[in-house]
């Protein structure tokens, strides 16, 4: 009776072990950024995400913006399950204003390069939707311009 006392204690153990180094091995560094992606209307914003840490049925989603206009830009932005596209198009869900400067580049020298941005957390593990709305681009300091178009 002990004998099976001890190995159930001990293949409990096992398992909760297991469990646990399972769940950290799971996650991934801010630093483990994918590619530079276009957004759809706007040529001069890039964006790239990191998918982070895995909690309660969700993960963090983190990202980066760069700016390629010559001048400082501020947009709203959104990071949401491609199933809320939709909804978040149409009642313009903004997470966060960004603001960056001309030609901003993470990569650039002196930058931090592995620090997000900004982050959500969603349920998809592989795809998630990057919404951006409501851009204005920077008259010299001021930001009494109205939003710009689509520039593709």
């Amino acid at each position: 009776m002990k004998k099976l006392l001890l190995f159930s204690l001990a293949s409990l153990f096992v398992l909760l072990l297991m469990s646990f180094n399972g769940n950290s091995n799971a996650k991934q560094n801010a630093s483990d950024w994918g590619q530079w992606k276009k957004v759809s209307c706007y040529k001069g914003i890039q964006f790239r995400l990191s998918r982070g840490e895995f909690y309660q049925g969700q993960y963090m989603w983190n990202i980066q913006f760069r700016n390629l206009y010559n001048k400082e830009v501020r947009f709203g932005w959104n990071i949401v399950d491609p199933e809320k596209e939709a909804v978040t198009r149409r009642e313009h869900k903004v997470l966060d204003v960004w603001r960056l400067g001309a030609g901003f580049d993470p990569d650039d020298e002196g930058n931090n390069r592995d620090a997000p941005h900004g982050s959500n957390w969603a349920n998809s593990s592989d795809k998630v939707f990057v919404y951006i709305t409501n851009v204005q681009v920077s008259n010299n300091g001021s930001w009494d311009s109205d939003f710009i178009d689509c520039d593709y």
